[in-house]
């Protein structure tokens, strides 16, 4: 199953759907990945925006759950667009 997350809110907000799923209240979650309650209750919030990558990465792993990188359909920056290009044309080769 694919979800798109483009803001923090909905990441924070598909953390906790997965942690409901499983069973595991905050703290159980927060013991787990060796962080606080309260770290995990910002993250569900979406209000973790300058939070470290290595930890929540610990919490998707935990929650049975990964992170993808994709391009999207078109970029919007002009420059990204030019290096998608130039990836799909050496791609191709």
């Amino acid at each position: 199953m694919r979800i798109d997350l483009p803001t923090t809110r909905a990441v924070g907000a598909a953390i906790r759907d997965a942690r409901l799923k499983a069973g595991l209240t905050q703290a159980e979650l927060a013991q787990r990945v060796d962080t606080s309650r309260e770290w995990v209750v910002r993250l569900e919030r979406g209000s973790r925006e300058g939070t470290e990558l290595g930890l929540v990465l610990r919490v998707l792993r935990e929650l049975g759950l990964s992170l993808t990188i994709e391009p999207r359909p078109t970029p919007t920056n002009p420059a990204a667009a030019a290096a998608l290009e130039a990836l799909r044309a050496e791609a191709s080769r």
